[in-house]
């Protein structure tokens, strides 16, 4: 336990708090809009979460994005604020378009079809088993075909007519 430095505003008392080491991380893995071949990456959204935290803390980190960009073009997505992990800190980068299945703004929104059924899925052991099997256990090419016929059968439309994700 540690004692705050800083007395409550209404009470003058000081606040006990709890210390713990912060945590060893082998390797982080993080999504990023866009990125340099060297490792820099911006955010374009809203909230960066806690990415370049991971990045640093960790001992070897890998940034996928939605589009590797030559470095003089980052600075034209976004402000420097949004450039938030450096090479110095990444060990790889992959171009990895809608690599994740939640949303990327400005680059595409949340999936709430597969979301929802990943969600039910992981509550039963025989439905985690198909949706593994389904979206896990294949190949590229096949978990987008699935995905797409997953988002025909949501909104009523032919995947084969829809063209590429």
């Amino acid at each position: 336990m540690v004692r705050s430095p800083y007395p409550e505003s209404d009470s003058g008392e000081y606040e006990e708090l709890l210390a713990v080491p912060s945590l060893e991380l082998d390797a982080a893995f993080v999504h990023q809009h866009r990125a340099d071949r060297s490792g820099n990456a911006l955010w374009l959204g809203e909230d960066p979460f806690m990415d370049d935290l991971y990045v640093r803390a960790a001992e070897r980190a890998f940034v996928s994005c939605e589009q590797v960009v030559p470095t003089e073009d980052l600075a034209g997505f976004a402000d420097v604020t949004h450039l938030r992990i450096s090479r110095l800190d990444v060990t790889g980068v992959i171009e990895a378009p809608e690599a994740p299945t939640s949303p990327s703004a400005p680059d595409y929104g949340r999936d709430e079809a597969f979301q929802k059924l990943y969600a039910t899925a992981s509550k039963d052991d025989d439905d985690w088993a198909e949706f593994s099997r389904r979206y896990l256990e294949v190949d590229e090419a096949t978990y987008r075909a699935h995905v797409d016929e997953l988002a025909a059968s949501q909104s009523g439309s032919d995947p084969a007519t829809e063209g590429d994700r």
